[in-house]
């Protein structure tokens, strides 16, 4: 074979390697192409799952949230069952005028344990009320028989609106309500201890608490929120074009 037929068939077989190698990398861009579309499937169809978990997420957190307020009402529910006064004090006042005291004998439950009161005074009151304002004080006994009195609520306008003050007072763990006292003074201050009940320009209102006195946290209807189905993208089977090797 002379040179020059050789040197022919040499660039013939090397233009078939070239054509041979294009339509290899021509079946590879199309397996590639093809897998970035599935692989785009893929996310699309994770970010919507991962839009379904949020809403889960979402719908757990207002369950939890129900749940907590149920804990809390049955917490009250307990404390209000477990100490209540059984009967009447009969709160009035005190023979030496400074506080109320319990003209009857009583019986009542604190902390699941009934227990029985002889008559007798309240502990002091401690506060000063302004001329011309309302505020009260609350009555409570232990398991022991000890008698304890709140702080004073904040004065207020009237008797009705320190009532309210005075109802709101959290009742203490343990300890079973005897009852209020509301003093509205007009012409001078109120000191507690010091002024008498009777004074002048004091004027009072006793009330004797029988029975469980605080209703329970109320629970505010909270509906979780709602799942809406959003199907995932579908991913669909391709097969990657096979890759034919041409010689």
């Amino acid at each position: 074979m002379s040179e020059s037929i050789k040197q022919r068939v040499a660039a013939m077989s090397n233009s078939r390697d070239k054509v041979s190698l294009k339509k290899l990398l021509d079946a590879a861009l199309v397996d590639l192409t093809e897998v970035r579309a599935e692989l785009a499937k893929g996310i699309t169809d994770y970010a919507a799952g991962r839009a379904e978990v949020v809403k889960i997420l979402t719908d757990l957190t207002a369950a939890r949230a129900e749940v907590v307020k149920l804990v809390t009402d049955v917490t009250a529910l307990i404390t209000r069952e477990k100490s209540f006064t059984l009967s009447d004090a009969g709160l009035t006042i005190a023979s030496g005028k400074k506080t109320a005291t319990a003209a009857k004998d009583f019986t009542y439950i604190a902390n699941g344990t009934v227990g029985y009161k002889a008559l007798g005074d309240m502990s002091a009151l401690v506060g000063t009320i302004a001329d011309g304002k309302s505020a009260g004080w609350s009555f409570y006994i232990d398991s022991a028989g000890t008698i304890t009195t709140s702080a004073k609520t904040a004065d207020a306008d009237n008797a009705a609106a320190a009532y309210a003050l005075v109802n709101a007072i959290a009742q203490p763990a343990g300890k079973a309500l005897i009852g209020h006292l509301v003093v509205s003074t007009t012409g001078a201050t109120f000191i507690g201890g010091t002024t008498d009940l009777d004074a002048g320009t004091a004027t009072d209102i006793y009330m004797s608490i029988i029975g469980p006195a605080y209703a329970p946290a109320a629970i505010t209807a909270v509906a979780p929120a709602a799942i809406t189905a959003v199907n995932p993208a579908a991913a669909t089977a391709t097969a990657p074009a096979d890759l034919t090797l041409i010689v």
